[in-house]
């Protein structure tokens, strides 16, 4: 009681001092003061932090963070040690409550009750972010029944967007595409500055379930907001993105290049690198597409720049195996090559076997082409059963073969070589692979006048 009755004091001081001194100078008198009188203050303030932090699930480490270090907050909540104004102000902060809470002079006296629902939401969007995807899923995790019961409409329709985002994630594509239309519902009346990101959202789940009308729907509205909100640079940008995406899915490239450029011009116009990498990643598709393989080389390396930036090995890896494709295309072979083996080393240190053998794939491409036959196959026969391409295993399988029959005329493999050739065929109705197949044949089977074979191969495309 002695504690409350200073505390009261102290909180209730005149008016002058209310009118013309900063409150968080006084609260740190208020503090001092109270820490000199009664110490015991200290394990107070250590049991609410611990309080915040268990319900948030949030890790001592991940209290501490850029604050103090791990062992003061372990002290702090034993009460140990008392902290300054300045390190309870950011613990405070960070935990989504008030300093007066921590210091138990806050008017809510539940942790429940105290805690920000909406910064929470914030901090889990940012961890999603930030691809924090484990953080984000635990901190969710830390909303009850209760608290959603407590949420205002705006709070609520946030929280099915979170929810939708992490099933995104999970990959539950029919769930994700439920809970963010009950956001949609929440927030259409009277948040709709918030709509178009949702439309987009909702947009790109549908394209991932290959409902590609209500896909082109879905991105159609989020444009509509664009217009509606012509300040919201983001939007704008992810839109024309999406709708870049969505044309280059369909083939259509001249309106996939229409949509990215105005995408590039809104983000470089206002100096953002929100989603200028996919931006430059998706025109150089585009360009590849329409033949224009030094605009999409230049596309290729302006992502290549922003990946380094933002640290993103996974899509720098992306843009490296993209620029080997493009420089075989410009007979390029060694600089193709290069490429390939950067994207490769990075697939490795990333621990993705699946496309670092997708590189050794197109690297022993290169060594055919340059007539390296033998160490195309010493890279060949380690990885043969783990491709996972069904066109390229048949492919070099076939060639393989063909370079078999040239050494030991041995007509079994020539005929072998071209089962191969048009089991590769027939496995794909991809018209870049067949226009590869024609390569092939050419480069094999016509170039060494064996123009039967070739002809049996080319009368079934």
């Amino acid at each position: 009681m002695v504690y409350f009755y200073i505390l009261l004091h102290y909180l209730t001081i005149s008016q002058y001092f209310l009118e013309n001194l900063n409150f968080s100078i006084i609260l740190g008198k208020v503090y001092r003061e109270t820490r000199r009188q009664n110490m015991n203050i200290s394990t107070q303030i250590g049991l609410k932090i611990k309080e915040m932090r268990t319900l948030q699930k949030m890790t001592q480490e991940e209290l501490s963070k850029g604050i103090v270090n791990r062992s003061f907050i372990s002290q702090l909540e034993k009460g140990m040690v008392s902290p300054s104004i300045e390190t309870l102000d950011k613990l405070a902060l960070r935990l989504n409550c008030s300093i007066s809470y921590l210091i138990g002079q806050s008017e809510r006296n539940s942790a429940h009750e105290q805690l920000n629902i909406s910064s929470l939401l914030d901090n889990i969007e940012s961890y999603l972010n930030d691809s924090l995807i484990d953080k984000g899923k635990k901190a969710f995790e830390s909303l009850s029944g209760e608290w959603i019961e407590r949420m205002n409409t705006y709070e609520k329709g946030k929280y099915f967007w979170v929810k939708a985002r992490l099933k995104w994630f999970e990959g539950d594509y029919q769930e994700a595409e439920v809970t963010t239309q009950k956001a949609i519902d929440l927030l259409e009346d009277q948040y709709s500055n918030h709509l178009g990101k949702l439309y987009n959202f909702l947009g790109m789940i549908s394209f991932r379930l290959k409902k590609i009308e209500e896909s082109f729907t879905s991105f159609s509205t989020a444009l509509y907001y664009t217009h509606q909100f012509p300040s919201d640079y983001n939007l704008k940008v992810e839109t024309y993105l999406n709708m870049g995406v969505y044309h280059t899915h369909l083939k259509e490239y001249q309106s996939a290049a229409f949509y990215l450029k105005k995408a590039l011009e809104d983000a470089e116009s206002h100096s953002s690198l929100y989603k200028l990498g996919e931006i430059q990643m998706t025109l150089g598709i585009t360009y590849k597409n329409l033949r224009s393989f030094d605009l999409a080389i230049q596309s290729y390396l302006h992502a290549e720049e922003i990946f380094k930036i933002n640290h993103n090995n996974e899509q720098l890896a992306g843009v490296y195996f993209n620029l080997g494709l493009l420089f075989r295309e410009k007979n390029n072979i060694k600089k193709s090559t290069a490429y390939f083996t950067e994207a490769k080393e990075i697939f490795c240190s990333l621990a993705n076997n699946e496309q670092a053998i997708k590189c050794d794939v197109q690297i022993i491409k290169n060594y055919l082409l340059e007539g390296s036959h033998l160490k195309a196959y010493d890279l060949w026969l380690p990885i043969e059963t783990e491709v996972n391409n069904g066109y390229d295993q048949l492919l070099l399988k076939g060639i393989f073969h063909l370079d078999s029959y040239k050494r030991n005329k041995d007509h079994n493999e020539l005929l072998q070589s071209v089962v191969f050739f048009k089991q590769a065929l027939h496995f794909t109705d991809d018209l870049n692979h067949k226009l590869d197949l024609q390569k092939h044949v050419h480069t094999y089977f016509l170039k060494k006048g064996l123009f039967e074979e070739a002809k049996e191969i080319l009368s079934q495309l």
